[in-house]
C-alpha cells in the first residue's frame, strides 16, 4: 500500500451556492418599521409597564407579554465609542461609531450604530455639556438620531 505524505493535501475544487434564509421573527415588526420610513420602535411592558429602547417580546423584570410603541425621533448620546477595527464586512467602513442612546420615558438605552455624523460632532457636545459630565445623565446635548440618509436606504442611526 502506498504512503501518504502529510505535506501532500488533496483538494477538490467543486462549485457549491446556497441561498440563507434569516429570520427576524419576534423582531420583524421592528425592522419592517425601520423600512417603512425610518420608524423606531420600543418595547412595552403590558403587565409592569417598562418600556424597553430595544425590541423584546418578553419582559426582562416580569416575564409579561411587550406591545410596540413609537420612539422619540430625538434622544441623547449617553455615551459612545469609536471602533477602528470590525468584521470583513465591516472593515472598509472604520473606523464607525457605536452609540448609547436614552430616550425621554424610556427605561433602558438603545445601541446604535452612528453613521454620517462625525465623531467630533456628538464627541465636543458630550464633553463640553452643561456640567461636562461626559455623555452620561441630563447635562447631555440632545440630538436628532435618526433620519432617512436618502442614500441607499441607509439611515443615520443603524440598529
Amino acid at each position: 500500500m502506498p504512503r501518504c505524505s502529510p505535506s501532500t493535501p488533496l483538494i477538490v475544487k467543486e462549485h457549491y451556492e446556497a441561498d440563507y434564509y434569516h429570520s427576524y421573527a419576534q423582531d420583524s415588526e421592528f425592522f419592517r418599521a425601520l423600512g417603512r420610513g425610518g420608524v423606531l420602535l420600543g418595547s412595552e411592558c403590558k403587565r409592569c409597564r417598562v418600556r424597553y429602547a430595544t425590541p423584546r417580546a418578553h419582559c426582562m423584570r416580569c416575564g409579561g407579554r411587550t406591545e410596540w410603541f413609537q420612539l422619540p425621533p430625538r434622544g441623547r448620546v449617553h455615551t459612545f465609542t469609536t471602533c477602528y477595527f470590525g468584521s470583513e464586512e465591516f472593515l472598509n467602513e472604520t473606523p464607525y461609531n457605536l452609540v448609547m442612546v436614552e430616550f425621554d420615558g424610556v427605561d433602558t438605552l438603545f445601541l446604535g450604530r452612528l453613521v454620517g455624523a462625525p465623531r467630533r460632532t456628538f464627541m465636543s457636545a458630550c464633553l463640553s455639556g452643561p456640567g461636562s459630565g461626559g455623555c452620561r445623565g441630563s447635562g447631555s446635548r440632545t440630538f436628532t438620531l435618526f433620519r432617512n440618509s436618502g442614500r441607499n436606504g441607509r439611515s443615520f442611526l443603524q440598529h
